[in-house]
């Protein structure tokens, strides 16, 4: 267990994207590091970078976490960094992204936390629409292109305050990716109890057992969806909860048809407006009747959830089964599973389309 005084540790910086930006801002700006043609790949950059530049996206503000111009032309922009050390962007969100003018032509960077937590609805949409995707951390892959191995690898600054804020930066992402090596170079299926065992017993600290538990499951979600984009013919629209709730979600949405992950539950169920009740109530009823009689309750030991249709709020989602993730040992099993109680359910789900329709 590494317990070093880290600045970035005591400041408590893991769910603050801004202070990383701004790491990235300081590295792109010292030129000597020649950081954009070593991580970007762009040569010759001499312009200038800017922190949150706003702009309009379909009547909505949108925020660039890390842009560059040419240095001549502040209109003229030559890359955008999307940064997403928190969480995973969604399609939605990097369409948004998409669609403002101003950033036409610039090089677009989706830069998360490791590759292996993107889902394939996100790594579709990145290679449809040209953003290249970069990493803090590599943890499966045998490539060197993170950014904490290219911060092993620069050279010194003479300035001796910014090369202490990049030396502590390295050995605080150093010491997360100590803390994370487990979550995705571990054959077990871990439950929350699993892992706020490894912390106490192993870990530095860097990151509290709500945020490892998180990225835990958006690591699940991006194997699952891998493996849910092979079999069904429409697009999987995956989601998260950012990191906000006090027990993480990981959903995947396709219209009114609802699966995620809940904390220590795979969930089944479905969205729909309040004024439509009445129609939501009886989908509820078949949708039931129909799972009992596939048989992947008994199957994976599953629960039926007595949730009741609400009628006081404008929309709303409602859980109609939960498998317990403590039911299973092996990470590929419950992946092989989970890929088998998703069939089930999409095709039960869309059988029902004269009700659907109505929600």
């Amino acid at each position: 267990m590494n317990n070093k005084f880290n600045i970035f540790n005591v400041l408590s910086v893991a769910d603050k994207e801004l202070v990383h930006s701004s790491i990235i801002k300081l590295l792109i700006d010292e030129k000597e590091l020649n950081f954009t043609k070593k991580f970007l790949a762009i040569d010759g950059f001499s312009g200038i970078s800017k922190l949150e530049d706003v702009k309009k996206s379909n009547g909505k503000s949108i925020r660039l976490d890390v842009v560059g111009f040419d240095e001549t032309n502040e209109n003229n922009y030559v890359f955008i960094i999307e940064n997403k050390f928190k969480s995973t962007p969604t399609t939605i969100q990097l369409k948004e992204y998409d669609a403002i003018n101003e950033i036409n032509g610039a090089k677009k960077f989706l830069l998360v936390f490791s590759k292996e937590q993107v889902p394939s609805d996100v790594l579709q949409h990145c290679e449809d629409n040209n953003w290249i995707i970069k990493s803090y951390f590599n943890f499966e892959s045998s490539k060197k292109d993170s950014l904490l191995e290219l911060l092993q690898e620069i050279p010194k600054l003479e300035d001796v305050k910014k090369q202490y804020l990049i030396t502590e930066y390295q050995e605080y992402l150093s010491s997360i990716k100590e803390d994370l090596n487990f979550l995705f170079n571990n054959n077990k299926m871990l439950n929350s109890s699993d892992i706020e065992k490894y912390l106490k017993e192993n870990s530095s600290q860097s990151l509290k057992l709500r945020e490892v538990k998180f990225r835990y499951l958006i690591h699940i979600q991006a194997l699952l969806s891998k493996k849910i984009t092979n079999l069904v013919m429409w697009k999987v629209v995956t989601s998260n909860d950012g990191g906000s709730r006090p027990v993480p979600s990981v959903p995947f949405w396709k219209g009114n048809f609802m699966y995620t992950i809940d904390g220590d539950s795979l969930k089944i169920g479905f969205s729909y407006n309040h004024s439509r009740a009445e129609i939501a109530e009886q989908l509820k009823n078949v949708l039931l009747q129909k799972i009992n009689d596939s048989g992947i309750i008994n199957t994976f030991d599953g629960k039926q959830i007595n949730n009741t249709i609400k009628n006081d709020k404008i929309s709303s989602v409602i859980s109609l089964v939960s498998f317990d993730l403590k039911n299973w040992d092996d990470k590929s099993n419950f992946i092989d599973d989970a890929t088998v109680i998703f069939n089930v359910y999409h095709k039960i789900f869309h059988e029902q389309q004269n009700l659907i329709t109505q929600l």
